[in-house]
């Protein structure tokens, strides 16, 4: 099998089909020309170029805006170390706490209340629950 090879290494084309291949690779179009990928790749780049163009404005504009802010409105850590705007966002953070805490307590007792309902809740827990909730109202 070797020696097969090594003998079609040897062969040689004959001088016709050798220079007809020569003048079929010389006269080819080296670069071929393809519209359609041209007209992607530049539409590709276009897009590209007008995002960053538009983030980058953006960027500016929003810098601009906050410096002329903050020069008309003097320091904008001043301003959140107001006492009453803290104030009112503590009283708002706590009312909204205290509805979480009321759906919580709502949602625990409607599930007692459907275990109670279906037979499922044992009456010892039942009870306790009962003495542990007359307490808590005292």
């Amino acid at each position: 099998m070797e020696k097969f090879l090594r003998n079609l290494k040897n062969i040689e084309p004959r001088k016709e089909f050798k220079e007809y291949s020569r003048a079929l690779i010389l006269n080819s179009p080296q670069n071929e020309y393809h519209p359609e990928i041209s007209a992607y790749l530049s539409s590709l780049f276009t897009a590209k170029i007008t995002l960053s163009i538009s983030a980058a404005a953006t960027v500016l504009i929003i810098a601009g805006l906050s410096s002329i802010n903050s020069q008309l409105t003097g320091s904008p850590l001043a301003s959140s170390l107001n006492q009453k705007e803290i104030n009112k966002e503590i009283e708002a953070f706590n009312i909204q706490l205290s509805q979480v805490q009321y759906y919580e307590d709502s949602a625990k007792k409607i599930e007692v209340a459907l275990m109670e309902t279906s037979g499922e809740y044992p009456m010892n827990i039942q009870e306790k629950k009962d003495s542990s909730t007359d307490e808590s109202a005292l």
